[in-house]
């Protein structure tokens, strides 16, 4: 009820909206799932084509008359009709290109470099409608969600190459984006860097030619295709492969991706089959829930009872999902998709006694020195990332020196699987363990972790493979055993020594 203010104050581009707005017109999709999110579905009283918008909601309540079609603004369009539509409004949401139009503002959202900062614009959004404080209710909730996926995939990081590609009349390209980056890195991957030999441009490289491509993608282990496809029912690995150049089409490709079946598209949930995608509505106000599709594409093990809403793989033929064109309440706020991160399946806390012997070799003295087991304490407490106070000297043999150390893990598995990997590489460069200053100081290069263990799991660590089968049960029970490339026993025994680790573990 604030009087408007005297529009000579300002400048003649200034624009004046009387808050909250009543209704609406909407040119684009993201502003509608922002809008839904902030219960504010029913000001929605014009919207953009529905070929591009997967709102079951929207599109039955232009269906029912409650909205309708807003009148394009292409050369063709009837401009006459499209103005009296925004006359009949308060306020038109134009995405980010600047309008003339007093009763129109744009927003940026598409163009924020940051997953979190493209869904904080839902407070931008709730400024007009005086809901500042749901809107900030609902991104607190975004944030907390994202994070706390965000440590989950970190815990357990696949590290896995990942590709975000497309093309485009020929031209195929790697995405730079920021915020893909940051969504692969959260979700435990590793973002696939500029090649040298491409040309940059401001948000992608745009290759050259399909062979230097190509060989970008010669490490790469799990590939996004973002390639705009209008009938994306009808893409399936065979099209993906003929768009690429990629042949052979199956899991005797030279490349990783294709061998491991990680060939994956974003364009898995539409209002129809053929038309725009999900992903252009609804990604940019729930990143959290792209974090959770992305960590179960790289390691369904972190969260294994999410439904991916988006991502769907290629290389199996997933089934692409329409949303029934159908409402129960137009009136109704859009629940997030997102899930509660305390239903991640993970192992419960448990405190654990990590007891391995070190022999050291080329030390040359009977009686060790005194600050030598301080020493030694504050070595490995630097090593393994614990501290000082939960390690225990058990024995000390000084003849040939042989120390048997305990490590206590408090309620944190996870460090015990680290450590575990850890001692695997110190078998193979033992200057890993200890720093140079303290192999100098006491006059030893080499440590030797002496192999031990059985496949019993509830009581030693896994030496080596033996059987199989073994390898697999182990597998299943302790989740951390793993082989040298991070690979699961499945069957096989990678290298002869797949899930070698070394020292003795008791709960």
């Amino acid at each position: 009820n604030t009087t408007k203010p005297p529009t000579s104050l300002y400048p003649n581009t200034t624009k004046f909206f009387e808050i909250p707005l009543r209704s609406v017109a909407v040119d684009e999709t993201v502003g509608l799932a922002f809008l839904e999110l902030l219960g504010l579905r029913t000001t929605i009283k014009y919207v953009g084509s529905l070929d591009f918008i997967t709102s079951g909601c929207i599109r039955a309540m232009v269906d029912q008359g409650v909205a309708r079609t807003l009148e394009c603004s292409f050369t063709g369009c009837n401009a006459t009709l499209r103005e009296m539509q925004i006359a009949d409004v308060d306020a038109l949401i134009d995405g980010n290109s600047p309008n003339p139009n007093p009763k129109s503002f744009a927003f940026s959202s598409t163009a924020d470099p940051g997953p979190l900062h493209r869904a904080e614009w839902i407070e931008f959004f709730a400024l007009f409608f005086n809901l500042e404080y749901e809107a900030s209710v609902l991104f607190d909730g975004t944030v907390s969600r994202y994070n706390c996926h965000r440590r989950a995939a970190l815990r357990q990081r696949s590290n896995k190459v990942v590709a975000w590609i497309s093309s485009f009349n020929g031209m195929h390209s790697i995405s730079r984006a920021a915020y893909k980056k940051k969504f692969t890195e959260d979700a435990g991957g590793l973002f696939l860097e500029s090649a040298q030999d491409v040309y940059q441009t401001p948000d992608r490289d745009t290759v050259v030619d399909q062979a230097t491509f190509l060989a970008a993608l010669a490490d790469v282990d799990v590939i996004i295709d973002e390639s705009y496809e209008f009938d994306a029912a009808n893409t399936n690995l065979q099209t993906f492969c003929a768009k690429y150049g990629i042949s052979p089409c199956d899991i005797t490709s030279e490349f990783k991706f294709m061998q491991t079946r990680d060939v994956w598209r974003h364009d898995g949930l539409k209002g129809a089959a053929t038309g725009g995608t999900d992903w252009f509505e609804s990604s940019i106000p729930e990143p959290d829930v792209v974090l959770e599709d992305l960590i179960n594409t790289l390691d369904s093990r972190v969260n294994p009872t999410h439904n991916r809403t988006w991502l769907w793989n290629v290389h199996d033929g997933e089934d692409i999902v329409l949303e029934p064109r159908t409402c129960e309440d137009f009136n109704a706020t859009r629940l997030s998709r997102a899930d509660a991160c305390s239903e991640i399946v993970q192992p419960p806390p448990t405190d654990t006694e990590l007891v391995f012997v070190l022999r050291f070799v080329e030390i040359n003295f009977q009686i060790l020195p005194p600050a030598f087991v301080e020493d030694l304490i504050r070595e490995i407490a630097r090593a393994v990332g614990v501290l000082e106070t939960d390690i225990r000297i058990i024995s000390l043999q000084p003849g040939s020196v042989i120390i048997e150390v305990a490590i206590d893990f408090r309620g944190n598995d996870p460090f015990a699987r680290a450590f575990s990997a850890f001692t695997r590489k110190v078998s193979v460069d033992s200057t890993a363990f200890f720093t140079p200053e303290f192999n100098s100081r006491y006059g030893f290069s080499f440590i030797s972790v002496p192999a031990g263990g059985t496949s019993g799991c509830d009581t030693h660590i896994l030496d080596t493979c033996g059987l199989d089968s073994d390898c697999k049960t182990s597998d299943d029970r302790c989740n951390f055993l793993q082989d040298e490339t991070d690979n699961w026993c499945e069957g096989t025994c990678y290298d002869g020594d797949c899930c070698t680790l070394n020292g003795i573990l008791s709960s």
